[in-house]
Order: C-alpha cells, then sequence, then structure tokens
C-alpha cells in the first residue's frame, strides 16, 4: 500500500568559506512535497543556482545516510537521487569556484520527495560575511566570525526611498553616522558624515567597496555624504575587531563594506523619482541582464537636495574673520571687528557654551545646495566554462555649499552692555546665532572615480583569484574671491559692542562690513593596488 503524507520544513542554511580574508555565505532553503514513489524509499531532487539566478550546471550534489549517492546538475542546475532508503540524510554541493552548499538534517519518507532549492554563491573577493550551516524551523543564520554581523539589502534602500546611505546605516544597532567636531548640521544631506561603530573613532571603522579599503588622507576615515545608495547591492557591517577586514589595524571598532550592484540572468530594470516641495529631487534609473556569454547592470541616481537652512536669513557674529568696518580698500585699513562672547563651561568638561553674543549682524542669506550624482557600470564575461572575467565602473560627482550644510543654529542672548543702545535688539534679549562664513558660498566639490578589474578561474578543484582597482577622489573646497587680498563687502544692520575692553565703541545700523574670506583648498587621494 502507497502512504501518502505532507510535510512542510523551512531550512536555513549558509556555510562557511573564506579565500584569503574574505568569507563569502551559501544559502538554500527546502520543502517536502509528497510525491507518489516506490514503497520504503524516496528521493531527493531541486535546482541549484547562483546569487543571480543563472543555473549551476555540473555541479557534484552528494547525499549520504542509510545509503550514499552522487549525481550531477544538468544545463538548468536541476538533480535528482531517487530510490534512498527512508531516513536523516546530509546534503552537500560542491563546484570549483562556488561556496559549498550543505545541511546534515534532511529527512527521506517512504514515497516522498524532498525538493531543494539551492543557492551556491560564486567565490569573490568582495563579501565579508562569514557564516556557517543552521538548521531551523523558520529561516536564520549562524555566524561563526569573531563580530557581530548585519547585513543591509538593496531593497532597503529603495523601499525608504533613500539615497543617501548614512541614513539607513544609523537605523542598524551599533553604527552611527560621526559628523566632524563642528557646527555640522545632521539634517542637512550635504553635512559631512562618515561610520562610526560602538563609539570607535572614525580611522577605527574600516571602510570598504566591494572587500577594498577606501579612506581619505590623513583622516583616515571615507566620507559617505556623496556616495548614491542607489548603486549599491547592500551593505555589510561587521561589528567588533575586524578580523574579516583586509586592513585589521583600522578596523578596531568593526568594518562597514559597501557592495555594489551584481548582473542578473533575467532582465531586470527600475526607475525612481521623487520631488520635494521645497525644490529637492531624486532620480534613478538602471537595467541589468545576462546575455549569452556577456551580463551587465547599468545605474544612474541623481540626488538634488537643499540644506534645511537654505535661503534663511541668518543673523551672525561678524567678528574674528579677518572683518572690517568701514574699510578703504586704497589705503587698505578701517575698524577691526574683535569677537565679544561669552560662554559657560560645561560641568565636568573642558567645554563650554556659547550663551552670550556682544555684536550681531542681520542678515545674510544662507546658501545650502546639494547636488550628487553617482554612476555605475558592470561588465562580466564568461570566457570559457571556468573563467570569468570582471570589469567596474563607480563614479561619484558632488557639489555642495557647506555654508548651508554644516551650520546650525546656536541659542544665546544678545548681551552688548545695558549702557548701549542697540537700535531693534536689546541687551537681554533671546537671538538664534547661525555659525556660517559670511562673506561668500562655502563651496565643496567632490569627483571620486573606482575603478575594478576581477577575474576568476578554476583549476581542477582549485579556484583562483585575482583583483585590480584603482580609486581616487579629487576635491575642492573654495571660499570666497579668486584672489586672496581683495575682500568682499556687504551693507548689513550692525549691532553691539566692538570688543570687550573698557570704553568699547557702541554699534549700531547699517555698516558695509567687509571680509576676508579667501580659502582654496585641494586634496588629491589616491588608493590602487591588487589581491
Amino acid at each position: 500500500m502507497i502512504k501518502r503524507s505532507l510535510r512542510i520544513l523551512s531550512i536555513a542554511v549558509l556555510t562557511a568559506s573564506l579565500v584569503g580574508p574574505f568569507g563569502m555565505g551559501t544559502t538554500y532553503a527546502q520543502t517536502l512535497v509528497a510525491q507518489a514513489a516506490p514503497q520504503g524509499t524516496g528521493t531527493i531532487a531541486g535546482s541549484i543556482k547562483d546569487a543571480s539566478g543563472a543555473p549551476v550546471a555540473n555541479a557534484t550534489v552528494t547525499v549520504s545516510g542509510p545509503q550514499s549517492q552522487t549525481a550531477t546538475t544538468d544545463s538548468q542546475g536541476n538533480f535528482s537521487i531517487s530510490g534512498l532508503p527512508s531516513g536523516i540524510y546530509s546534503f552537500r554541493a560542491t563546484k570549483a569556484g562556488y561556496n559549498t552548499a550543505s545541511d546534515t538534517n534532511i529527512t527521506v519518507l517512504p514515497g516522498g520527495t524532498q525538493t531543494l532549492t539551492v543557492t551556491m554563491n560564486v567565490l569573490t573577493f568582495t563579501s565579508l560575511r562569514t557564516i556557517a550551516t543552521v538548521r531551523s524551523s523558520g529561516r536564520g543564520t549562524f555566524n561563526t566570525s569573531p563580530a557581530s554581523v548585519s547585513v543591509i539589502n538593496s531593497q532597503t534602500f529603495v523601499d525608504q526611498g533613500q539615497p543617501q546611505v548614512m541614513r539607513v546605516l544609523d537605523q542598524t544597532p551599533g553604527i552611527v553616522a560621526s559628523y566632524p567636531q563642528t557646527s555640522a548640521n545632521g539634517a542637512a544631506p550635504g553635512a559631512i558624515t562618515f561610520p562610526n561603530i560602538r563609539g570607535a573613532l572614525s580611522f577605527e571603522t574600516a571602510s570598504l567597496i566591494d572587500g577594498h579599503p577606501v579612506s581619505v588622507g590623513t583622516f583616515g576615515d571615507y566620507v559617505t555624504s556623496f556616495l548614491n545608495s542607489f548603486a549599491l547591492g547592500g551593505a555589510e557591517v561587521v561589528k567588533g575587531p575586524g578580523a574579516d577586514s583586509p586592513e585589521v589595524n583600522y578596523a578596531i571598532g568593526g568594518t562597514v563594506n559597501f557592495l555594489t550592484k551584481n548582473p542578473t540572468y533575467q532582465p531586470s530594470g527600475n526607475f525612481t523619482f521623487g520631488y520635494g516641495s521645497h525644490g529637492s529631487s531624486i532620480l534613478n534609473f538602471g537595467y541589468s541582464s545576462t546575455e549569452g556569454r556577456l551580463g551587465f547592470v547599468f545605474d544612474y541616481a541623481d540626488n538634488s537636495d537643499s540644506s534645511a537652512l537654505n535661503g534663511y536669513q541668518a543673523t551672525f557674529v561678524p567678528g574674528g574673520n579677518n572683518t572690517y568696518l568701514n574699510y578703504n580698500q586704497s589705503t587698505q585699513s578701517g575698524t577691526f571687528l574683535n569677537f565679544n562672547d561669552s560662554n559657560t563651561p560645561v560641568s565636568g568638561t573642558a567645554s563650554g557654551n556659547f550663551n552670550s553674543f556682544g555684536t550681531v549682524a542681520c542678515c545674510y542669506t544662507v546658501s545650502g545646495d546639494f547636488e550628487s550624482r553617482g554612476e555605475l557600470a558592470k561588465l562580466t564575461y564568461k570566457l570559457s566554462n571556468a573563467t570569468r572575467a570582471t570589469f567596474t565602473y563607480l563614479g561619484s560627482q558632488a557639489f555642495a555649499d557647506q555654508n548651508g550644510n554644516t551650520s546650525s543654529m546656536t541659542p544665546g542672548t544678545f548681551a552688548p552692555g545695558a549702557q548701549y543702545a542697540n537700535g531693534n535688539l536689546q541687551p537681554g534679549q533671546a537671538i538664534n546665532i547661525v555659525n556660517i562664513h559670511p562673506g561668500g558660498s562655502d563651496n565643496e566639490i567632490n569627483n571620486e572615480p573606482i575603478l575594478q578589474g576581477d577575474i576568476r578561474t578554476t583549476l581542477n578543484n582549485d579556484t583562483i583569484l585575482a583583483r585590480y582597482y584603482h580609486a581616487s577622489i579629487w576635491r575642492l573646497i573654495h571660499e570666497g574671491p579668486d584672489v586672496p587680498y581683495i575682500p568682499e563687502t556687504m551693507i548689513l544692520n550692525v549691532q553691539g559692542t566692538n570688543g570687550q575692553a573698557a570704553g568699547s565703541a557702541n554699534i549700531t545700523g547699517m555698516r558695509p562690513v567687509t571680509f576676508f574670506d579667501y580659502f582654496q583648498q585641494t586634496e588629491l587621494d589616491k588608493l590602487g593596488g591588487f589581491s
């Protein structure tokens, strides 16, 4: 008599593999479907694909238990092993160039067929995940690395419509967006951000793109403000000492690895457009497919957004920046403006909070423009069944007026001294001061191209990986006129007292204020190498 039964098991399996310092994960899920079979025996069947959805042909499948058998996947990645006595079996799928997929607890029932869907990830330098086999009633993973691993997939960025990488990373426990120790405005898209893990300093958190390290200059951090999330296939966050990072000394707190998108086996396209009432917009379109031996993915993203302070009529402190009243260009003389502010020490620290301002100027219109573009082009070519080459270009161009993107408002008190008359502002009046560089825009221009070339081949059961990469950052920070000794003059409503010494002069009303605000800094960082 043929006995028909139905059981459903869900098993998530991730297997460990390391190539050099990099680990990759392999997953598969299984279900049990009752089918007619000879009484007392059952079948294990299924299909094997890679992460893009392409079938993995000629993979060796071995099952071991009451009986051991071996099969090979066909051109579509399918396999079937029948005539297995009922019992508990272990499963193993291997192929040179791929991570091994395995499970140790597959139940074969009389007359039943275990149908497996297996994903074998290609061996690569790009991923940091090191994971081992686990079986559960739901879906799960077991991490064997010395640190906690979180994976953010590309769909998370899409679901939130969020082009800013750090906005999503901030939602991951144990990682925060760090800002320079200035008046950076965290609400502004152009504010300089870089990841910090578990309180480590910026140079103690390693930042990688596709598994190779990137950093900027002497600070040792990687600025994520201009990295567009739409070009990414995900991000891996390793929290804890970075044994998985290629540069362990820079991974004391952990590692963030940004993964670019990979070609898909079937045609896949995307288009995203968003518009905000204050003039902001986001745009992303891309296409991915595999045609014959060639796989490709192209993506273009644009993020145009402004600071929350953009267009704000700011009251600011004009002193202390080579600033003059009634400056005469021919005689190069005028009344120099001094700081006339005070602060209150913060208990238990060496810091203080500014709480009163003796001289203020109104009004300066803050500009906080932000424009960032990103491009991704990746080609993979199958030279033979054993050899595949990949070329990747990731580009980023950005412009930001950092006056509005890094400035913030400081609440304080107007305190020039009660003996002075100060027009519309009275001593003791509450005010908001914007920390800006007055006199001109504070522009930052970035160009960040990254090139990668990978080749993967197999020799018998061994895998050979090689990669060359070159990354560079060209950056210009510019403020004021193009000539250092030429100042800028603005007519402003200045009120307060100039200086803190006894007998300091009172200032009130519309006055010409001259700023010597020339600043220009160029930066070129390059990183190249091979693995």
